[in-house]
């Protein structure tokens, strides 16, 4: 798939296109096909062709959107041509694949594990500890990809698990052969092999990151970058962001991260709130929240909720504190959409917030933990 991006009240979403036919008019058109990171897909150009993701479910359930392309089918291009199809690459004869293909792209765009990382989470468990039930979740994670095939010689690890799925399911390979149980055995210690290396390797990046962190001028957080496979690596910075994925509980009512809590504080009424709560998607709940009528003092205390809000964090959250505490006095700068928490690049609207604020509950952390040091009640702690 290839980037693109579209513009929504002046903000940049990133996404993935690829090219499909579209069934429109009684004819098979050739459009971009493309997925952003709010989970909206286009087809084509112009608003009319901009779809919520149920809407392109549907469309492809329906022979809307097609799948399965054959030669021989006659294809229009806007503006181009008509040709005869021939030598066809895409063909999916189950219609989910497509929606599959295009759900991993939604998710890629958010730091998300899409279907080909939980498949090698799932090897790497499975090379842990090979029991019945890590043997089942690797073959459902392996049934979850769209077109494995195409990338199964890739990797040896792949090629490894599908020879213990296959000898345990008794399968008959190309030309006969069947997987014996001295080749599983092998395939099982290969992936043992493989879960160790893989451990080691993050271990080593996380040490590798931490002492990065310790000796850097400044710390960005640009990315949401804690979507790990096995869950966020060990010190990693990403888990400094607010959309990183923690529950947090204020007055009552529980949200997926600090992200959901911060709009959903903003809104005056319960049913906006709870829809806040039930956005999966970070990127959209700004765009949620702004449906719902909003606090009229929000402007003058939304730095004050912050500020709680990442103090209880921290507090609550050991182990994310001492990722905030291991960047030393290095500056943060906290990549947002909105321009007032904005910190990253140039531009006179940016206000940096979010970044100071990191910085000073990491001073205050920082102060408290030397006065427990020295045997002193901790003046300065955050509440």
């Amino acid at each position: 798939m290839h980037p693109t991006h579209r513009m929504v009240d002046g903000s940049r979403v990133e996404g993935l296109s690829r090219p499909a036919l579209h069934r429109f008019n009684g004819r098979l058109e050739l459009v971009n096909l493309a997925a952003y990171a709010d989970g909206i897909v286009s087809v084509g150009g112009g608003p009319w062709a901009t779809w919520s993701f149920e809407r392109f479910v549907e469309a492809v359930h329906d022979g809307e959107i097609v799948a399965h392309v054959e030669d021989g089918m006659q294809v229009h291009a806007y503006d181009f041509g008509d040709w005869t199809v021939a030598e066809a690459t895409m063909s999916y004869d189950d219609p989910t694949a497509l929606i599959t293909e295009m759900a991993d792209a939604v998710d890629r765009l958010n730091g998300r594990p899409d279907t080909v990382d939980r498949f090698y989470a799932a090897v790497r468990a499975y090379g842990r500890e090979s029991s019945p039930e890590a043997l089942a979740a690797m073959r459902t994670a392996a049934d979850a990809v769209p077109d494995r095939w195409g990338w199964l010689v890739d990797s040896a690890s792949t090629q490894a698990a599908y020879r213990v799925m296959w000898h345990d399911e008794g399968a008959t390979l190309w030309g006969g052969q069947q997987i014996s149980a001295d080749e599983a055995e092998q395939a099982r210690q290969e992936l043992a092999e493989y879960a160790a290396e893989w451990d080691d390797r993050d271990e080593a990046a996380s040490a590798a990151k931490a002492a990065q962190l310790a000796t850097a001028s400044t710390v960005e957080l640009y990315d949401v970058n804690f979507a790990h496979p096995d869950g966020p690596p060990p010190r990693d910075p990403g888990a400094l962001r607010n959309e990183f994925p923690l529950e947090t509980t204020v007055a009552g009512a529980t949200y997926p991260s600090l992200h959901h809590a911060f709009h959903a504080l903003s809104i005056l009424d319960d049913a906006g709130r709870e829809a806040v709560a039930a956005e999966p998607m970070g990127i959209r709940v700004p765009y949620v929240a702004a449906g719902y009528p909003e606090r009229p003092e929000w402007p003058a205390v939304r730095l004050a909720v912050m500020t709680e809000l990442l103090r209880a964090k921290f507090r609550e959250h050991p182990d994310l504190a001492d990722i905030l505490v291991s960047t030393g006095d290095a500056r943060i700068v906290y990549q947002s959409l909105d321009p007032f928490w904005d910190g990253a690049g140039p531009g006179e609207t940016k206000r940096h917030w979010m970044g100071r604020l990191l910085e000073l509950v990491r001073a205050e952390l920082v102060l408290a933990r030397s006065a427990v040091a020295a045997g002193d009640d901790a003046p300065g702690e955050p509440r």
